[in-house]
């Protein structure tokens, strides 16, 4: 056989080969790009159930009826990709379903306990980085995105509110004027650094001022008492003392 004849061969050999190697990374980034996605999918799916399950009992309608459609948009995105529901995207299925059909009624007290309410603010910065991006993608109008942001700070505001209220009110009920001036101090700044404060929470406001001065009455009234007992035991020692040196 021919020299150039067998170089064609290797070459063409050679030039197949490299092809075939090609394709097959090819492919194995387009496997590997697909699991990314469908973890990423699987993972959204999830955990906006997880954090619509946590927030839903303060959400209104429409921001809840959206947490819904985004899970579902994300679960539909996972059969695109070929991929079957497993136990958890069928609950969280089964939770928009739920909230679609079940809108939230009325609203329940925050809970007043640090652990609680640090629970729902890692679910709030969740909520809120999802429906940045969620604006981004242009899965949301400006002006729901708008409404929807203003909700849910609106939220976070109110959960550390509930905190310095019900310690503030623990305190109260032991007569405990000063830990109670404190919470209430922080719960007046909390409401004093808004930029705007929501026409709902101005009542809030007032009375919290009102709670703060009855317990700055209290509490000066408690120091007088104890000046003057301490003033009243003082002169009882000094008279004590003036008798022993003089009938001693």
């Amino acid at each position: 056989m021919p020299t150039m004849i067998l170089v064609l061969l290797a070459v063409g050999v050679a030039i197949l080969a490299l092809g075939a190697l090609s394709y097959i990374r090819w492919r194995e980034q387009q496997r590997l790009a697909r699991a990314r996605e469908a973890v990423k999918q699987a993972d959204l799916a999830t955990s906006l159930s997880s954090t619509g399950d946590l927030l839903r009992p303060w959400l209104s309608a429409g921001l809840t009826s959206f947490i819904a459609t985004a899970i579902q948009f994300h679960a539909n995105a996972l059969r695109q990709l070929g991929i079957p529901a497993n136990k958890a995207i069928t609950l969280a299925l089964e939770n928009a379903l739920l909230w679609q059909q079940n809108p939230p009624g009325g609203k329940q007290k925050l809970p007043g306990s640090s652990r609680e309410a640090q629970q729902l603010q890692h679910a709030i910065r969740h909520l809120l980085g999802y429906l940045r991006d969620a604006y981004k993608a242009s899965r949301l109008q400006t002006s729901e995105a708008r409404r929807y942001l203003q909700e849910v700070r609106l939220l976070n505001l109110k959960i550390s509110l509930a905190v310095f209220e019900d310690k503030a009110g623990a305190a109260s009920k032991i007569n405990n004027h000063h830990q109670a001036i404190h919470f209430l101090r922080k719960a007046e700044t909390l409401l004093t650094q808004q930029s705007e404060l929501p026409a709902e929470l101005e009542p809030v406001l007032d009375d919290i001022r009102t709670r703060l001065q009855h317990h700055e009455e209290q509490r000066q009234r408690s120091n007088q008492g104890t000046r003057l007992e301490a003033g009243t035991a003082a002169l009882s020692a000094e008279e004590d003392s003036w008798k022993k040196k003089k009938f001693d």
